[in-house]
């Protein structure tokens, strides 16, 4: 009597849409085993899918096969496709079977192998699942190509979404509880005093897990801003849609990150010619002729000494240690004093205070028409889905709906993060501006560089061993106006101060952490505050 080893297989989709369970096909072959009088030495019974023979149980049926070979005659399966839907791979196989004196044949398609004529059959059989595979592939990818077109991401949710279904019980993505994590790194990012793998490390602790590769994707990918790339498939083009889910970044903070990310190498080949013994160099200029001051080493008897001078050949030349004294010297000179920093923390409590009953109100108003907003879209999608209106006006009107939900959004998001947390904010700023010197000498070249361009909002000069500037950073010159009002016995005129203004590096970047959105009044209110107190 001859022996066989029986190998039973269905993947989870084709046992739930087809019917090939695991059972039916035990039966089958224990039913063909007894008509052709064949002993059954063993069953292998596997779920999982035939595209390769990376499965698990099909490894223990050849090493089971290999060990007993003298015993085995046979491997039996229902159907072909059962074995596997590659072709290639298949043949592969049953010649290593074949190697081993064990024929693989199927139940239901039974094959003569004595006849050489009947391979030919063989290979029909192992075809036909293979091309069967394709087509669904295809379908699969035009599928899925089609609802990104629609805007509905359609695979697995990207980190800071969920998968979830809408009211037509079809996939959409929802903000996870990584999306204020997601922000969060993007508003960093903007601020221009991370670099990505050091910003990456700081998220991970917070609990955003993201690989070096994967992070600055994550910062490039437009799934965060309610848009869906489409990739190009077929001679169709690339695109960007609009998505049905909900953004999480706004769109203006997205291109802000997107600029930076491209600027990022320049910058940093900048950064590269930057050492620690001039980092005040194309910062400095000439106070000939106006140009930015270079540096280089000259070599005295024991050791170098560096030079910032000018490079376009005048006679400017000053010693790095010279110019660094300067500048600390500086920082002494406008480091705020405890009696000021006490006036103007209190003085904007109360100002912010009296403010907060109006942004709540204006919350409370943002609120309830980003909600109706949200209901007018959903009943026209719903209209839409009963025929109630054409696809025309659906078309015409969503795009609309979608526009004013995103704008009260991103005023909700701003009022809602303005004047929030202002005592913290404005102490860590003035803590900042009372240990200039600290901070400057503790800091790495390119944050000394990003402090610097933030304090002089136009390169400076030094004269005589005296930092000299056109222009100083708006917050250091009222803060210096405050402490002038303190030691004079009559309140002066106050210093112009421009409403919302913000000192930024020559990058564009707001470095000081202090948002004095002031005026006139508040400078009035200051000053009889010093005068009472």
């Amino acid at each position: 009597m001859k022996k066989g080893v029986l190998y039973v297989r269905v993947s989870t989709d084709e046992q739930a849409k087809l019917g090939y369970s695991l059972g039916h096909q035990e039966m089958v072959l224990t039913k063909f085993s007894e008509l052709k009088e064949f002993e059954v030495v063993n069953i292998f019974r596997e779920d999982h899918s035939a595209k390769n023979f990376e499965r698990p149980e099909y490894k223990k049926l050849f090493k089971f096969c290999k060990t007993h070979k003298k015993e085995i005659d046979f491997v039996l399966i229902t159907k072909w496709d059962r074995f596997s839907r590659n072709q290639r791979d298949a043949l592969q196989e049953i010649k290593s079977f074949s190697d081993l004196g064990i024929e693989v044949n199927a139940a239901e398609q039974w094959i003569d192998f004595s006849i050489p004529h009947n391979k030919m059959m063989l290979s029909i059989y192992l075809t036909i699942p293979e091309i069967d595979n394709d087509v669904r592939g295809i379908n699969t990818r035009m599928g899925m190509r089609r609802s990104l077109k629609e805007g509905r991401w359609t695979g697995v949710a990207p980190i800071g979404y969920r998968n979830d279904r809408d009211h037509l019980k079809k996939p959409i993505l929802r903000p996870s509880d990584k999306a204020s994590l997601i922000l969060e790194s993007f508003e960093l990012f903007a601020t221009g005093l991370y670099e990505k793998e050091e910003l990456r490390r700081i998220m991970n602790k917070k609990g955003l897990t993201l690989g070096r590769s994967q992070f600055p994707k994550m910062l490039q990918n437009t799934i965060y801003i309610g848009k869906i790339s489409v990739p190009e498939f077929k001679g169709e083009d690339a695109q960007i849609v609009e998505g049905l889910h909900e953004p999480i970044v706004p769109e203006e903070l997205f291109n802000k990150v997107q600029w930076m990310l491209k600027s990022n190498q320049s910058q940093r080949k900048l950064y590269e010619k930057l050492n620690d013994a001039t980092p005040l160099r194309a910062l400095i200029t000439c106070s000939k002729c106006g140009g930015k001051l270079t540096s280089s080493a000259s070599k005295g008897r024991s050791r170098y000494y560096t030079y910032y001078h000018c490079r376009n050949g005048c006679t400017e030349r000053i010693p790095a240690e010279q110019a660094h004294d300067a500048l600390l010297n500086y920082f002494d000179e406008v480091a705020v004093k405890p009696e000021v920093e006490k006036l103007y923390l209190e003085v904007m409590g109360t100002i912010f205070k009296a403010n907060e009953s109006n942004r709540e109100q204006e919350i409370k108003k943002l609120k309830e028409d980003l909600v109706s907003a949200n209901k007018k879209l959903a009943s026209l999608e719903e209209k839409y889905v009963l025929n109630e209106i054409e696809r025309d006006s659906y078309s015409f009107m969503k795009p609309r709906f979608k526009d004013e939900i995103s704008k009260l959004r991103e005023k909700l998001s701003d009022l809602e993060s303005k004047e929030t947390n202002y005592t913290r904010y404005l102490s860590s700023g003035i803590n900042l501006l009372q240990n200039l010197r600290l901070y400057y000498e503790a800091a790495s070249v390119p944050n000394k560089q990003k402090l610097i361009g933030s304090i002089f909002p136009e390169n400076f000069s030094i004269e005589n061993g005296i930092c000299r500037t056109a222009q100083e950073n708006t917050v250091i010159c009222v803060f210096r106006g405050f402490e002038q009002d303190f030691k004079e016995e009559r309140p002066r005129k106050s210093r112009p101060f421009r409403s919302g203004t913000r000192s930024r590096s020559r990058t564009g970047t707001v470095l000081l952490p202090l948002v004095f959105e002031t005026n006139a009044s508040t400078n009035s209110a200051i000053r009889a505050f010093g005068k009472n107190n």
